[in-house]
């Protein structure tokens, strides 16, 4: 196997991590890179374990998007879906499996497979009733997308019309944008009704202003890469929570000039990242004192895996 490279690259979560604070951002794309290896040094062993690290919420969210993924090729294969035994996978194998392991501490035998979780590893663990509401919040998020009418619509669908679901990260699609890499993860792509593109994001959380800014990354892997129009591509956020946002199913607006308009927003982000870096060809960047400070924003702080790194 040939040695992984550390590419330079554009990813919402990528760009968001930087805006949030620079020190964040050189832990999670430049220190912890090789911190896999047995002989790297302490500090990248660090700020890889650390990278590693999930949240209740964002495990809550994972365990909903696999039990989707679960149905969805259920669907696909044999027609049928059990929405009970979707619900179990999600909070028994997913959600409760996850915390059970970072309880037992498994992540120091490999960071990767049982990673720690934040709670836990800070010692802010919620109480057990916290914990029940997150598993039914699970269930209301699943339950919501099977009571839908566009679920509904999919059980009619000719499975091979669908393109894409949830891919993992070592299969998911990159393309470039004048030369630069471009990641895209849409959770579910579709064909429907002749040229229509359809692309969909589950979201376990509120809407964010980034929300748009994502799915028009998922469009432009839909024109660059599927060869779509863009008139022909829809997008769609299906806010599974209830609780939190009402709304349900969001259509984001799609055209040649928003298209444009966010490959002006890739390139403007790159040119902000090669600007921290020493060697910009082999993605090599500027020392971390100087070019990347942390944060000023202590709120910020007690929300981040690699606050253990910064004392704070």
């Amino acid at each position: 196997m040939g040695q992984l490279k550390n590419e330079l690259s554009w990813s919402r979560s990528r760009m968001s991590t930087l805006h949030d604070c620079k020190r964040q951002y050189y832990f999670q794309y430049y220190q912890k890179w090789g911190g896999w290896n047995y002989n790297a040094p302490q500090e990248s062993k660090n700020a890889y374990l650390l990278s590693k690290m999930s949240s209740l919420p964002a495990m809550v969210g994972d365990a909903v998007h696999q039990a989707i993924k679960k149905l969805l090729v259920e669907l696909a294969q044999s027609g049928k879906i059990v929405r009970e035994a979707a619900v179990l996978f999600a909070r028994k194998d997913v959600l409760s499996q996850r915390w059970i392991d970072a309880q037992n501490e498994r992540w120091k035998q490999s960071a990767s497979k049982f990673p720690p979780v934040f709670e836990l590893y800070y010692e802010q663990a919620p109480s057990a009733e916290e914990l029940k509401n997150l598993g039914k919040k699970v269930k209301r998020c699943i339950d919501t997308l099977i009571d839908s009418d566009f679920f509904t619509e999919l059980q009619s669908d000719n499975p091979e019309q669908w393109l894409m679901i949830d891919p993992e990260l070592r299969d998911a699609p990159k393309f470039r944008v004048d030369s630069r890499i471009v990641w895209a993860i849409p959770d579910f792509v579709r064909k429907s009704g002749g040229h229509t593109i359809e692309i969909w994001d589950w979201k376990t959380g509120r809407k964010s202003p980034h929300d748009h800014l994502q799915l028009l990354s998922y469009a432009l892997y839909a024109r660059e890469v599927l060869k779509a129009n863009a008139q022909d591509i829809r997008l769609y956020g299906f806010y599974l929570d209830p609780e939190i946002e009402e709304e349900g199913i969001v259509e984001y607006e799609c055209s040649n000039a928003e298209l444009d308009k966010i490959t002006s927003v890739i390139n403007c982000d790159l040119e902000v990242m090669e600007s921290l870096l020493e060697n910009v060809e082999e993605n090599i960047p500027k020392d971390k004192e100087g070019s990347f400070p942390m944060t000023e924003d202590y709120g910020q702080c007690a929300r981040c895996n690699f606050k253990e790194l910064c004392n704070r």
